[in-house]
Parts: C-alpha cells; structure tokens; sequence
C-alpha cells in the first residue's frame, strides 16, 4: 500500500493547501507499466492535475467519500481516471475504487472531461465513491463485469445541463459492448431536469440491474433495439461474450426477468 499523502512533495492536506504531486508519482508508476499498485488516500485534499492511466489491479482506496477529497484546478479541462483493456480483445485485470470523492472544480462551462472511464476490461468495482460535476461521471465501454455499491454520482449546479451521469456505450461506438452492470444502493443526482442520469448506448443484449435511482430523467435508451424498462431491471446477457443465445428457449444464457 502507497500513501499518497507521503508521496505528495507540497501540500497540507487541507482545502486551502491540498496535497500535490501524488499524481505524478501515479503517472511514473503507470507509465512503467506497474500492475497492481494500491494507493490509499488518508483524510484530506488531494489536488488532480492530469489524467491518471490505471493498471491492471490497480486499486484507489480512501477513507470515506467525505473524508478522502480528489479535486482538480478550477481551470482543469481533462478527464480523471482512466483504465484501459484492448477493445475488443480478451484481456484479464481487476480494478476498484473506494471510499473517496473525485470531483472536477471546473464550474465554467457545461462539465469536462470524465470522471472515470472503465474501456474493455473485465471487472471494475465501485464502492462507496462519489463523482461529481464532469461531463460524463461514469462511462462504461466494454466492460466486462461492472459492480457499483453506495456511490453517488452528481452534477450540482446549472453547469451541469447537457451532461451524462453514467453512460453505457454499445454498439456503433466500438464493435464490442457493454456487458453486465450492477448499481446496488446508487444515487444520481443533478441540476434541472434534462440532465440523464443513465443513458444506454443499446442495439445489443446486456444486463443492466439496478435497485436504486433518483431523478426525472433516470434512463435513456438511444436505440429501439432495447426498451427502458423500470428502475429496477434486467436485461439480458452479451451473446457474444458469453455464448450466444438459447435457441431452445429463444432468450439469451441468462434469462430476462423484471423485478417488480
């Protein structure tokens, strides 16, 4: 385990004064290709000044979304958290983030950047993390397997119109898709209300459950190949990934089911 807070080279830890310089101590590690780094985030303020490219096994770990603070410059224009597989191509890796807060400061304009983006690789685990205030929170591109637990994903002010809270890209974005995605416990928050909290590239057979969700505009399908269904719903598994569908029982492996 890395305390970022030690690697820091300026910084207090405060609102005022936070911690810099942990992310270009990430950025060394990961353009080395360090697999299975675990960098943990004491209580404080962390300043983010670039992208950071995980790797394989790479796990952020805080001390509670309100206790652990990732904020970037008020002028950031780019993304947060990237972790990246071959597009469609068999890979392996697990990545998690947990109990911190990654928040953009840049209020000036209708969101930018991603707050995290998970691009062809098989597991992705989210726990107890709130995102805040990018154009995109969450995007989903091939993954795997997507599990989310008690986070919070939010824009708070009228910057935030236009923007997406989690996005699940399918088909014709990449030749690949998006698989199965969980949000156990999840909450979407947003200024106004055309601001979609889910928006789900569709055209192909996934699943997608839920048992929590707030907003007007929760879930939108941008393809008639998949209907919005209710906030607590299951598509089907991805054919291709997972062995096509049952023809005996005209259904994908896993059987579709809503919840009532």
């Amino acid at each position: 385990m890395i305390y970022m807070d030690a690697v820091s080279v300026s910084g207090s830890g405060t609102a005022a004064d936070p911690w810099v310089g942990w992310d270009d101590y990430l950025t060394t590690l990961s353009t080395a290709g360090k697999e299975n780094v675990h960098a943990f985030f004491p209580s404080g303020h962390y300043l983010l000044s670039q992208l950071v490219d995980f790797k394989y096994g790479w796990t952020w770990e805080g001390e509670g979304m309100r206790d652990s603070w990732i904020t970037t410059p008020d002028n950031y224009t780019g993304s947060a958290v990237r972790m990246t597989g071959p597009l469609d191509g068999a890979t392996y890796g697990l990545n998690r983030i947990s109990d911190l807060t990654i928040e953009c400061a840049n209020q000036s304009s209708t969101g930018v950047g991603t707050g995290i983006e998970h691009i062809a690789l098989p597991y992705l685990y989210l726990d107890r993390v709130q995102v805040l205030n990018w154009k995109y929170g969450l995007v989903l591109n091939q993954t795997e397997f997507g599990f989310m637990d008690e986070c919070l994903i939010q824009n708070s002010g009228p910057w935030a119109e236009g923007t997406i809270g989690t996005w699940l890209v399918n088909l014709p974005n990449h030749t690949g898709f998006t698989n199965a995605v969980f949000f156990n416990r999840c909450s979407w928050n947003a200024y106004g209300d055309t601001y979609p909290h889910v928006v789900d590239g569709a055209g192909v057979c996934r699943t997608l459950a839920t048992d929590a969700g707030s907003g007007a505009d929760w879930l939108r399908v941008l393809s008639e190949a998949a209907t919005a269904r209710s906030l607590d719903s299951i598509g089907c598994c991805s054919r291709r990934r997972h062995g096509g569908r049952n023809r005996r029982k005209g259904r994908c492996d896993h059987e579709t089911r809503r919840h009532g």
